[in-house]
Order: structure tokens, then C-alpha cells, then sequence
């Protein structure tokens, strides 16, 4: 498989800033993918000018793609494949792909060969998708940065200027002003409440002349007292948080900072903190009965002495009722240690025959990639030449059609091999090596370590007891010790 490389100087992402070293980077990726899959590069494309039109480069690979002279491009980023996503749309998709060049997307992980139409398609809609939403965030945070403000800026107590700024409303103001007296006074947010119900004043939402309706006005309570008090906005200054970026701003307070200062005081000393949550034992939600599920509880005798036992034992049940907790301790460290074990005797194989294993696997996987991308290849072959018999007129559009229905069910046949292909690939690379999961996990453990509850979900997925006797262990990151050698793990 012909595979050229395009990169780019310019982003078509909103906000998005051009490193000094941006060519080299893109290329440096494209480099580490490229191996990663056992590609190489027949050629390179390149527009370095920082100059969002700039299209050299680009419209020199439409014209080498429409003669042939590659079978696939790779691109660092879809947002750096033409001077803007549509040009990309249409080189790509809807020139390159639908005549059957591929298109890879490092960014992404996308790989269109072997998928249809349909599906390279469905991946441009949610690129734009992402850009559209970039896009709002992008003039919402430029519009903050300038300090424009909009209607959902605007707090109780102030209004919205011509020219979107806060600014201190006279009816309102007056009512946060008192809030704060009466609070620094001694009276609590929920007496607050009450005396303002009772004197019928407007609640904020009201203020907001928001049309809907409001039943009940004037119905204050503690939460909406509290929450007022609580807002720095009156003393001048308060923050936003716009898509993970803290946006700060400034205008004309209500209140004196000494005032807002005696009320966070006076807040804090009657605070009531509800009761500590009752601390669940470490075995919660890991240790069921093979029939019956979580029906299991962790006791303790007058002596002290911890057990498992059923809630209440089911209807008809024969066998033990109760499992020590030292007994089941002591069986799972026992599992553990095994594990480790092997994992000490999976890590020295890694070291010994890990490199030529995986050699050995991956040429395998790849022979039988290389058959299924010929047989693709053909099919692409004779799509190609009905294409061109469609042009030049040698053939009905309904034959053209025809074809590209067969072409399209023989890809069909071949997508899954691709994907197992590569997602295999993948997990070989990750399981034969010492950075393996299960591997990493298993060597750290140490027999003399405690098992709290921080330990046991590290380690533990879930233990199941049959009859009060441990029926199976489940550790986690198991997947990747099945991803081993069979005859390594024999």
C-alpha cells in the first residue's frame, strides 16, 4: 500500500495557536503511527506558509491522487487537512475516498480503509459537529475576554447595561443590601426568609422577568437567602468558569467588605454539618453469593469476632450460614501471592523471549492482513475500471450502481478482519511487554500489605461464595494476562 503523508502549517480549529515547530511535530507523530502499524511513507506533502489560503501542496495531492499515484494519505489532524474542513470534506471524502484512496487521521485513530461511504462520511459530520461546538465556545470566551457580558451574567440586585455591563439596580439593591445588615445583625438565612415571605418581597426570579409563571412569588426560603449571601458579585468582583476556563470580572459592589466579611463569619459558626456518612466496610459491593447476589452482610460477634452472613437466610437453603472473615483473608492472600507468582515468571519471559514472541504473533497477524488487502485491492481494481467505463460511457449508470453494490458487500466481508487486525495488533503491543496491566499490578503486591479498602479494589473485581465457600476470585486487569502466549500462560 502507497501511503503519502500531508501536513500543514495552519489549523482550520478555532483559537487553535501554530507552534513554532509545527511541521516537524506532525511529522514526527505521522513518523510513530506509520511504524506503529508496519506502514511506510512513499512521499510528502507539505504547506508551510502561515497563510490560512495557502493550498499548494494540497491541490497537488488532488491531482497526484486523481492519477493514481498513492492508495492512501495520512494526516496528523483533520482540522490540518486543507486550508479548512470542507476542502478536506472534499478532497478526502468525496474525491479521494469514493474512488477508493483511503485517508488515515492520526488524531483520531481513523482509519477509513475497508469502511464504506456511509461511515468515512458519518466521520466528517461529527468533526463538524465538534468544530460548531468549538466555534460557540470560542465567541462566547472572546466576548468574556472583552468583558461583554450577557443575560444569564445578570445577578439579583443588578441589571443589565446597553452596552452589557452590571450595573446596580435600584429596586432590587436595596433588598440584598438589607439581607446582609439583618444577616450581620444575627439573624439567621432561614428567619431572613420568613420576615421577607411575610413582607411579600418579590423573590429573584420574579426580578429576572422571565415569562413563565411563578406560583408562589414571594415564597422565600433558606437555600435562596443563603445562596445570595454567599456571593462575592456584591462586594465587587466574581468569576465564571466557561468551558474549563475561569473568566474573572469586576463592577460596582453593594455591599462593604466588611459587612460580607462579619456575614461568612457569622454563616461558618452556625453551620450545621449533617452526620458523617456510615463508613461501609471494605468488602462492600465485592463480595456476593453465587445464587442469591449482594445479599451478604459483615458481622461481629459479642466477642468481636467478624463473619459473613446472609441478611436473612434464603427460603429452603441448606449448607453454612456464616464465612470467617479471617478464614476468607487468608485464602485471598493465598490467590494473590499465586498471582503474583506468575506474574514474576510471565515478566522473566517478557525479558528472555518477549521481542522474537511478538515478532512471531505479529508476522502471523500480518500475513493473514496482507491476503485480506490484496483481495480488497483487486475488488478496488475492477471498481476502478467500471468507474472509468462509466465515464467514458461504456456503461449504463445502473451497471456502475451494480458494481459498486458488489464492491461495497466484499468491503463489507473485509471490515472485520481490518478491525480485528489493528485492534489486535494493539493489545499484542500492550500485553508482551512489561507495561502490561495485570503484569505492573501483580508484581507490586506485597503479601505483608494491608487489605483495606483502597487494596482490595485495586486488585479485586468481585468474590463469589458458593455455600459460604470462595467459588472463583476475579482480579482486575485479568484481559490482559489472557492476552499472553497460551503456552506462556500453561
Amino acid at each position: 500500500m502507497r501511503i503519502v503523508s500531508y501536513t500543514r502549517t495552519t489549523s482550520c480549529f478555532p483559537g487553535e495557536e501554530i507552534p513554532a515547530n509545527v511541521i516537524t511535530a506532525q511529522n514526527e507523530r505521522i513518523r510513530k503511527y506509520v511504524e506503529k502499524h508496519g506502514w511506510k511513507i512513499a512521499g510528502k506533502y507539505s504547506d508551510r506558509k502561515k497563510d490560512q489560503s495557502e493550498n499548494t501542496s494540497f491541490e497537488r495531492l488532488l491531482q497526484d491522487g486523481v492519477q493514481r499515484k498513492f492508495d492512501a494519505v495520512i494526516v496528523d489532524s483533520i482540522f490540518r487537512a486543507g486550508k479548512d474542513l470542507w476542502s478536506a470534506r472534499e478532497v478526502l471524502l468525496q474525491t479521494f475516498h469514493f474512488a477508493g484512496i483511503w485517508f488515515i487521521v492520526v488524531e483520531d485513530d481513523f482509519i477509513s480503509v475497508g469502511k464504506s461511504n456511509e461511515e468515512a462520511e458519518a466521520y466528517f459530520n461529527q468533526k463538524y459537529s465538534v468544530m460548531r461546538k468549538e466555534n460557540i465556545r470560542y465567541r462566547v470566551n472572546q466576548r468574556n475576554r472583552n468583558g461583554i457580558l450577557s443575560w444569564n451574567d445578570v445577578k439579583y440586585g443588578y441589571r443589565l447595561t446597553e452596552d452589557y455591563q452590571l450595573a446596580v439596580d435600584e429596586d432590587t439593591a436595596p433588598v440584598v443590601k438589607r439581607m446582609f445588615e439583618l444577616c450581620a445583625g444575627g439573624m439567621t438565612p432561614k428567619e431572613i426568609a420568613v420576615l421577607f415571605t411575610k413582607e411579600e418581597i418579590p423573590i429573584p426570579l420574579v426580578s429576572r422577568g422571565m415569562n413563565v409563571k411563578i406560583d408562589h412569588p414571594y415564597q422565600w426560603n433558606r437555600l435562596k437567602v443563603r445562596r445570595l449571601l454567599d456571593k462575592t458579585v456584591y462586594i465587587g468582583h466574581w468569576s465564571k468558569v466557561v468551558q474549563g476556563e475561569v473568566m474573572n470580572f469586576t463592577n460596582e459592589p453593594i455591599v462593604e467588605e466588611d459587612v460580607f466579611q462579619k456575614v461568612q463569619d457569622y454563616l461558618a459558626s452556625i453551620a450545621t454539618h449533617a452526620k458523617p456518612p456510615r463508613q461501609k466496610h471494605p468488602y462492600t459491593g465485592l463480595v456476593c453469593d453465587k445464587d442469591f447476589g449482594f445479599c451478604l452482610r459483615l458481622r461481629k460477634t459479642r466477642s468481636g469476632v467478624l463473619y459473613f452472613a446472609f441478611a436473612s437466610v434464603p427460603p429452603h437453603y441448606e449448607g453454612n450460614t456464616q464465612l470467617l472473615l479471617s478464614d476468607l483473608e487468608t485464602q485471598l492472600r493465598s490467590a494473590m501471592s499465586r498471582e503474583k507468582e506468575k506474574a514474576e515468571r510471565i515478566a522473566v519471559r517478557i525479558r528472555e523471549e518477549g521481542t522474537e514472541k511478538k515478532r512471531e504473533i505479529l508476522s502471523q497477524m500480518q500475513d493473514a492482513f496482507k491476503n485480506s488487502a490484496k483481495m480488497l485491492a483487486e475488488r478496488q481494481k475492477s471498481r476502478m475500471e467500471t468507474y472509468r467505463s462509466y465515464s467514458s460511457g461504456k456503461i449504463s449508470e445502473l451497471d456502475m450502481k451494480e458494481e459498486e453494490e458488489r464492491y461495497q458487500n466484499a468491503v463489507s466481508s473485509l471490515e472485520n478482519i481490518f478491525q480485528e487486525y489493528f485492534t489486535k495488533r494493539e493489545r499484542i503491543e500492550t500485553a508482551i511487554n512489561e507495561n502490561n496491566p495485570w503484569l505492573q499490578l501483580f508484581l507490586t503486591w506485597d503479601p505483608a500489605q494491608i487489605l483495606d479498602r483502597e487494596t482490595l479494589l485495586k486488585y479485586i473485581s468481585r468474590i463469589t461464595l458458593d455455600h459460604m465457600q470462595i467459588a472463583t476470585i476475579e482480579f482486575t486487569h485479568t484481559e490482559w494476562y489472557m492476552e499472553l502466549p497460551d503456552d506462556w500462560r500453561k
